[in-house]
């Protein structure tokens, strides 16, 4: 097997966060995982690495493309068999500032959510980690890499978990045409941008979309996709699915570059998300407060939170956010400038493998 190509001195993961803006939470991980150069460096190898699919065909980066800002372009993504998956892979970016991940939040910390889509029936297939811990022990260059990265080559479940939990936590994004014109008063941007970004501010989008990550904290929210969900989204704290379409809201940093869109992929372009919640927000029982007109909130809790107590006055009625066809182009010439381009051409989060 093709060793990765790899710099001789590594490169820096720990300080990527010092010059974050102030909304940026410097977390680099818990007590016994914290993030450091030669961790993120085996995380990144083993990230790209096929040999942690059953039958070495497809990797966490066959799904998690660079391009497509660490998404997949597909609606369901292929997994080692060919099997399709049951959602559309979440991008990502910024999984330092989340408190839970995949769309239904099943899971609350990177440690225990990097190694699910390897052992996933569907996705990598190896759901016997002793199999997977042979595998890699017959792979040369890793006992090297596990010694840097932990003190001794002992590879073990735990230890692929928190390299591979370094690395995504390293993944930071705040170098947009946003974050610099955040620095100028926002003298960098076209009309249509500005009009964009004004519309925005004004609409319930920024009410689960808030400016610093644009959402993707933890949060979750019943959108109206439909009237009745058939993928009940969001799972409760017992591990139960609640029958009411919530799933997680995402970071719209890089989102001119993650399409499909939602949790099933069924939107291919960002004007066609917009236009959907101008006219086409649909009445479910659930429907979050930000887009029910008939719906307070009594007490505590984010927008679209799974804690925030709801009142409702009336019938569910969904807001009229009342677009012209100029205004859905304007807040997507908006969206597009939250795209990081040094973010996804960045060497150090780049196919060691090519």
């Amino acid at each position: 097997m093709m060793a990765p190509k790899l710099p001789e001195i590594p490169f820096d993961y720990v300080s990527a966060s010092s010059n974050a803006p102030d909304w940026f939470v410097d977390y680099r991980g818990p007590i016994n995982n914290q993030l450091t150069n030669d961790g993120a460096t085996l995380g990144r190898v083993l990230f790209y690495d096929k040999t942690l699919s059953r039958n070495n065909t497809v990797s966490c980066g066959s799904c998690h493309r660079a391009q497509n800002g660490f998404s997949d372009f597909k609606p369901f993504s292929v997994g080692f068999d060919f099997g399709m998956t049951a959602r559309n892979a979440m991008p990502i970016t910024n999984a330092s500032q989340q408190t839970q991940y995949f769309w239904d939040c099943r899971v609350k910390s990177l440690e225990d959510m990097v190694l699910k889509p390897v052992q996933n029936h569907i996705e990598m297939g190896m759901e016997d980690s002793t199999f997977l811990i042979q595998k890699l022990n017959k792979v040369y260059f890793y006992a090297p890499l596990f010694e840097k990265a932990f003190g001794s080559p002992e590879i073990t479940s735990q230890r692929i978990a928190d390299a591979l939990a370094q690395f995504i936590r390293s993944m930071v994004s705040f170098d947009s045409k946003y974050d610099e014109g955040e620095q100028l008063n926002f003298s960098n941007f076209t009309q249509p941008e500005l009009n964009g970004m004004q519309l925005f501010l004004s609409l319930p989008c920024q009410k689960c979309h808030t400016p610093g990550n644009f959402g993707g904290t933890g949060d979750t929210a019943n959108i109206g996709l439909d009237l009745n969900y058939s993928d009940a989204g969001f799972m409760d704290i017992s591990g139960s699915q609640v029958n009411d379409g919530d799933f997680k809201i995402p970071s719209l940093r890089n989102v001119a570059l993650t399409a499909p869109y939602m949790h099933d992929g069924r939107f291919k372009s960002l004007e066609e998300v917009v236009k959907f919640y101008n006219s086409s927000i649909q009445a479910n029982l659930n429907l979050s407060f930000p887009l029910n007109q008939n719906a307070v909130v009594a007490s505590g809790g984010a927008y679209g939170s799974t804690t925030t107590t709801i009142n409702t006055t009336g019938p569910v009625l969904p807001v009229d956010f009342n677009l012209s066809d100029q205004n859905i182009s304007d807040i997507v010439a908006f969206l597009n400038t939250l795209t990081d381009y040094n973010y996804i051409s960045a060497e150090k989060f780049s196919d060691p493998f090519k």
